[in-house]
């Protein structure tokens, strides 16, 4: 598992950016043979080389709805971590999905396709900056719905409040377009890179 608060071990770099098991397993063995050999933790099969570094970055920066879903989920988890207001959230609903605030299809007539052009939409749509998290098991047709009624039927809970930062931060948007996209990914990029030291 990618630890909360240090930098990345090498493990959990090929698990995050989804390298098959074989390089992940050599990983593992060079690891133990140094670990046996009496270097310790200071052996440097636990230090990200600058190339490692810089693919996870990439992963972390690219399509990340597109990966594992265990490792979507776990990234998101760990985002929401961060940037909760007590630094450690407590996760109440026994369902936790991951949703887009930009839809994956919007309707054609949609205001989303206006805001943004296919382009835009194709760079957007399952990176951080557009994921949010809800308790609940997603309803497909308001997931389509445009910006303004999205945030009031969908994002919001039963009880008309937001159960994880991540999501009030976007009911907080007075809009939902490109440049404020381009700002919330290099925010959440940031919360990532400096916990996990990839800086």
């Amino acid at each position: 598992m990618i630890p909360k608060s240090a930098s990345i071990a090498p493990s959990g770099l090929t698990y995050l950016s989804g390298i098959d098991t074989s390089p992940r397993v050599d990983r593992y063995a060079r690891l133990l043979a140094a670990l046996d050999s009496g270097t310790g933790i200071d052996t440097p099969e636990f230090e990200l080389s600058s190339d490692e570094v810089a693919e996870t970055v990439m992963h972390l920066n690219g399509d990340i709805y597109l990966a594992n879903a265990r490792v979507r989920r776990y990234v998101m988890l760990r985002l929401e971590e961060l940037i909760s207001a007590e630094g450690n959230p407590v996760f109440q609903p026994k369902t936790i999905t991951i949703e887009h605030v930009l839809p994956q299809q919007p309707r054609p007539d949609s205001a989303w396709r206006t805001l943004f052009t296919d382009e835009e939409r194709t760079d957007w749509t399952n990176r951080l900056a557009n994921l949010v998290l809800l308790g609940r098991i997603k309803n497909s047709a308001a997931a389509n719905l445009d910006f303004e009624q999205k945030k009031d039927k969908y994002f919001k809970g039963r009880t008309g409040v937001a159960t994880f930062a991540l999501t009030v931060e976007v009911l907080n948007e007075p809009s939902w377009i490109p440049q404020i996209l381009e700002h919330r990914q290099s925010r959440l990029l940031g919360k990532l890179t400096d916990a996990w030291h990839l800086g």
